[in-house]
């Protein structure tokens, strides 16, 4: 969490939540910042891919456009939201 929590106070990406987790913000060089934001963004950009998927297989598709960069949440977050008001959920249960 002190990656995180380092990655967002720079501005790299946003996450309201990891001020919770983080005791403290480390200092990290820009390397590692940028590595972490590289993940992040992978990680975001195949679970939009994955929930896009899910929408077409059910033949109702997405219902808003698609958030203009891995890091933009404001879009992201109606963006896997169909016609029936259906929304679908990530629970990330950890993974180191």
């Amino acid at each position: 969490s002190g990656a995180k929590a380092c990655c967002v106070s720079r501005g790299y990406f946003d996450d309201p939540f990891v001020k919770h987790f983080a005791r403290r913000v480390p200092k990290h060089p820009p390397l590692i910042n940028r590595g972490y934001h590289a993940r992040v963004a992978t990680v975001r950009a195949v679970l939009d891919a994955f929930l896009d998927a899910t929408f077409d297989a059910d033949g109702l598709g997405a219902s808003s456009p698609a958030a203009t960069s891995p890091g933009d949440d404001r879009v992201a977050e109606t963006r896997h939201e169909n016609a029936f008001g259906k929304r679908r959920q990530i629970v990330s249960l950890g993974a180191g």
